[in-house]
């Protein structure tokens, strides 16, 4: 609307309905998935051993050894079969995750190591 001084821009707060609120949700959702899809790196087992190995003196024995040590059976079964049994090694695995944790290794870490593993 104009007036006399310029345009006067008027707002009015109406709640969302249910359905615009579950949609909104469902977006959020979706953006917060594609944006972990568009983090994530992707690298063969030998990229990524060659990577812990040149860039932290980590081994295949020392990512054993630290599955190993996970006190659930079951946790630790899965990540021993999810590790050995892995071609690829994705950076946001949960095994991925469990192990940089039990190594000291950070998640600026891994992103070096990912980063360098996919030059190999």
């Amino acid at each position: 609307m104009q007036t006399e001084e310029g345009y006067l821009q008027q707002w009015e707060v109406v709640p969302l309905s249910d359905e615009e609120l579950a949609q909104r949700e469902t977006e959020r959702l979706a953006a917060e998935q594609a944006a972990r899809d568009a983090a994530r790196v992707t690298v063969t087992k030998r990229q990524a051993l060659l990577a812990l190995f040149d860039m932290k003196g980590i081994k295949n024995e020392d990512i054993e050894a630290q599955i190993n040590l996970i006190p659930d059976e079951f946790d630790r079964y899965r990540a021993l079969v999810d590790w050995q049994g892995s071609a690829a090694i994705e950076s946001d695995s949960p095994t991925v995750l469990l192990l940089a944790a039990g190594l000291n290794l950070t998640e600026a870490d891994l992103h070096e190591l990912f980063g360098y593993a996919e030059t190999l």
